[in-house]
């Protein structure tokens, strides 16, 4: 769909958000330092840790990732570069997959392998039949209380710090959405699933809410995230096979073609200009009866400008808008 005058809209860029770590300059246009990397993270880093690797490989100082992933975990890790951060929390916000292997019987005070036993179970293990019928109890909304273990932050501190530290933590619980819950094979305690939930759902919780309804316990000993909105274990590549790729090489994906699920509205250089001074009027007549809820306006160059968002009633709001 096009509003506006016919599509003429030049080359334009935001480069304020891309500068380069080395030379405190602009990037050059060329490398397209704005984007996002679909990235396997190795088992034993933090999200950050990988965040940190990636600044120093292609020398961009605005660099952020699309959701948490434990040290322990594996898997799809969406990380932003340059303009792109921007766009962080609606990636953020997408649905998750994972595949977990929990180990009932024990329990640990980070809910997973590399935290301390605080309990043993000294009941016998749950047929095949009953661990199968509470993990299909588990699909719906819930409300889950984060672990203590988390980067949940209380008064400007990680929430796992403070665990750490011996100090009080009262995490409020929310509501998170199970979408589908399947068990792949059950081999005596160890239990492997695969999920499909909301933002904001945290795995070892769920396995321990499984191995509390089970009377056992339960905590987590493998975790990989498989999918993350739009993006999975194909598209993704190893973090030391992408770091040892020349910047130039990178594979990112384009600000324009990040939330491919997004409709898309293409805006000439007229409209442009009125869509970055909030104008939403203009927008109504070329956007189409179809189109609802979150949408992207684009440039017939592949320029990203703004993301929108239409309720019922026609009712338009700009939700974010590049300059």
């Amino acid at each position: 769909m096009v509003f506006g005058s016919p599509c003429g809209f030049g080359q334009r860029h935001d480069r304020r958000e891309s500068v380069c770590l080395r030379t405190g300059c602009e990037t050059d246009l060329l490398r397209m330092n704005d984007g996002a990397l679909i990235i396997d993270k190795p088992r034993g880093l933090t999200s950050f840790d990988v965040v940190r690797q990636v600044r120093r490989w292609i020398q961009v100082r605005r660099v952020g990732h699309t959701g948490t992933l434990d040290p322990l975990a594996t898997g799809v890790l969406v990380v932003c570069v340059g303009r792109a951060t921007r766009l962080v929390e609606f990636i953020q916000a997408t649905q998750k997959v994972y595949q977990t292997t929990l180990r009932l019987g024990i329990e640990t005070d980070t809910l997973d392998v590399e935290g301390t036993v605080c309990r043993v179970s000294a009941k016998p293990l749950p047929t095949a039949e009953r661990i199968i019928e509470v993990c299909r109890a588990q699909v719906g909304y819930q409300w889950q209380t984060p672990p203590d273990y988390s980067a949940i932050k209380i008064d400007g501190q990680r929430s796992y710090h403070r665990a750490r530290q011996g100090l009080a933590i009262d995490l409020q619980p929310r509501q998170v959405h199970i979408i589908d819950l399947a068990v792949q094979s059950i081999d005596r305690a160890d239990v492997t699933i695969s999920v499909t939930c909301s933002a904001g759902t945290y795995i070892r919780s769920l396995v321990a809410e499984i191995g509390s309804r089970l009377g056992v316990g339960a905590h987590v000993i493998e975790l990989r995230r498989l999918k993350n909105g739009d993006y999975d274990t194909a598209q993704a590549v190893p973090l030391e096979e992408l770091v040892a790729r020349s910047p130039n090489c990178a594979g990112m994906i384009p600000v324009c073609d990040l939330l491919p699920s997004y409709p898309e509205i293409c805006v000439t250089s007229d409209a442009v200009e009125r869509v970055k001074k909030g104008d939403v009027e203009s927008l109504k007549a070329g956007l189409g009866l179809e189109v609802m809820g979150r949408f992207k306006c684009v440039t017939a160059d592949r320029q990203l400008v703004a993301i929108g968002e239409r309720s019922q009633g026609a009712a338009i709001r700009w939700l974010r808008v590049f300059t």
